[in-house]
């Protein structure tokens, strides 16, 4: 008798159908998802940019300054001249 338990499945049904209404607001609840996203996501962005701006400002206000005195003497350049 246990060999039989195994072989009789439930019947099949159809798979259900989607109405248009509910399709409908299911695009309406994706599109409204992704503008809230995008919504989110911009000023993020933005808001990264400018702190990189601000970054690279205050790494160019640290950086080194070299002074040199005006009494050094400079050379002046010379170049080789040739013909081909």
């Amino acid at each position: 008798m246990a060999s039989h338990l195994g072989r009789h499945s439930a019947p099949r049904t159809q798979r259900p159908t989607i109405s248009l209404r509910r399709a409908a607001a299911t695009g309406t609840a994706m599109v409204v998802a992704l503008g809230l996203a995008a919504t989110m996501a911009i000023p993020a962005v933005s808001a990264s940019a400018t702190d990189a701006d601000a970054q690279v400002s205050s790494m160019i206000e640290r950086s080194q300054h070299l002074t040199v005195s005006s009494t050094v003497e400079t050379d002046d350049v010379v170049r080789d001249k040739s013909s081909v």
